[in-house]
C-alpha cells in the first residue's frame, strides 16, 4: 500500500529457497512467507511483479553484506558431494573468510539439479496463476558467483563439472589425450 501510495506500479521480489524449504521435508508457506498472498495483494493493487526464486541469490541474503545464499544450509550440509571443490579437494567457499556457510553447490551435479527442479515445482505452483497477469518477469538466477572463484584463481573442481569439462573436450578435440 505505501509503494502504490507513493506512486510506484512494480515491486520486485527475491523468493529464497531456504526462507520456504526450511528442513529436509519441510516447506513453510505460511505466515510472512506466504507468496500466494503476496502475489495477490500487489495483483490487487495493480502492481507489477519481477519474481526473483533464484535458486542462487545476492542480495545479501542471508545475513546482510558480503552473504551469498538461497540454497538451504541443511541441504549443504546433507550433500557435501555436491558442493564447489578447489584444486586440492578442499570445500570451496564464496566467503574470503573461508565461511562454511558460504559453500555452494556445483551448478551441474545431478543431485542439485534434482533438489532445485522440486522447488522450481514448488514455487512456480504457486507463481503459474499469475504469470502474465500481475507477474510480468521472471529472473531465475542471480549473482551465481562462480565469477567470484574464477576472477581469484579457484574454477569448480567437483567431480560433475569435471566430467563435464572432460566431455566438453573430447567432443571438441576428439580425445582427452
Amino acid at each position: 500500500d505505501t509503494m502504490k501510495a507513493a506512486g510506484m506500479n512494480l515491486v520486485s521480489t527475491y523468493v529464497p529457497w531456504d526462507y520456504h524449504n526450511t528442513a529436509d521435508g519441510t516447506w513453510d508457506w505460511s505466515g510472512a512467507r506466504d507468496l500466494n498472498k503476496f502475489l495477490t495483494l500487489a495483483c490487487e493493487r495493480k502492481m507489477w511483479v519481477v519474481f526473483k526464486p533464484g535458486p542462487l541469490i545476492t542480495g545479501e541474503w542471508p545475513k546482510g553484506f558480503g552473504t551469498f545464499g538461497a540454497v538451504p544450509a541443511w541441504w549443504k550440509t546433507k550433500h557435501p558431494e555436491a558442493l564447489v571443490k578447489k584444486a586440492n579437494g578442499d570445500l570451496w567457499s564464496y566467503s574470503p573468510t573461508g565461511d562454511v556457510a558460504q559453500r555452494q553447490p556445483t551448478y551441474l551435479h545431478p543431485t542439485y539439479l534434482g533438489a532445485v527442479k522440486d522447488y522450481y515445482e514448488r514455487v512456480f505452483a504457486i507463481a503459474k496463476p499469475y504469470l502474465g497477469k500481475c507477474l510480468v518477469g521472471v529472473q531465475v538466477d542471480n549473482e551465481t558467483n562462480g565469477y567470484w572463484g574464477n576472477r581469484y584463481g579457484e574454477v569448480d573442481y567437483s567431480d560433475a563439472s569435471l566430467a563435464h569439462f572432460r566431455k566438453f573436450l573430447e567432443a571438441k578435440y576428439g580425445s582427452i589425450a
